[in-house]
């Protein structure tokens, strides 16, 4: 699993970063972790356990619905 982190989003507490590729989806975001996109949900649940995986995080990943735009989400606690 390839992870690219952004230098400018470093943090102690966060593990941060893109997953190009060392998924199992097609297309062109083979590591897709999006939960409600149209992607096949078996494929979704196997690259969330390897992008957890890689970071060490378990069962705490946190994705969110990508969207272009200036909006940004603060987490204070985490959601299912």
């Amino acid at each position: 699993m390839l992870i690219l982190k952004a230098r400018n989003l470093k943090s102690p507490r966060l593990a941060q970063g893109f997953s190009p590729e060392g998924g199992v989806s097609e297309g062109i975001s083979p590591a897709h972790c999006g939960p409600l996109s149209a992607h096949d949900w078996p494929k979704v649940i196997e690259n969330r356990r390897r992008v957890a995986q890689t970071f060490g995080a378990g069962t705490r990943l946190l994705t969110l619905y990508q969207i272009h735009s200036p909006n940004t989400v603060t987490v204070t606690t985490p959601w299912r």
